[in-house]
């Protein structure tokens, strides 16, 4: 029998199984709403830890200012060194943290740049 003749007793059945396909469409929808939440959140995360980090820039910058002001009354720097030092061990250990973080955060805009193909390679040479 063809399929070009125009029998009514021919039929053809055709069975899809949706399952899988609407399974599909659901994680789709899953990793782009995944997509959207990590790059929003990164966007959120960079703005306070780049403000946290200057402002760790600013107590070190100060710090330094300070103890060499006090340069010219020993008794006093005698007393705050330990202090200060204190102060610049906390300040830089925070800034490492606070950068790693930063880093962090720009990592995950870049993948989720990448991912959404707006991702642009800057090239130079070095």
């Amino acid at each position: 029998m063809n399929w070009e003749d125009n029998d009514e007793d021919s039929f053809m059945h055709v069975f899809i199984n949706t399952t899988q396909i609407q399974k599909l469409e659901q994680i789709k929808a899953t990793n782009r709403c995944q997509k959207i939440m990590f790059s929003s959140v990164s966007h959120e995360f960079r703005t306070p830890l780049n403000a946290f980090f200057n402002s760790l820039e600013l107590i070190g910058t100060n710090v330094g200012q300070i103890k060499s002001t006090l340069e010219c009354l020993p008794e006093v720097a005698d007393k705050l060194d330990p202090i200060f030092h204190s102060i610049e061990k906390l300040s830089k250990i925070a800034k490492v943290s606070s950068k790693l973080l930063l880093n962090l955060v720009e990592d995950i805009l870049d993948l989720a740049k990448f991912e959404s193909k707006k991702f642009k390679l800057n090239v130079h040479k070095f």
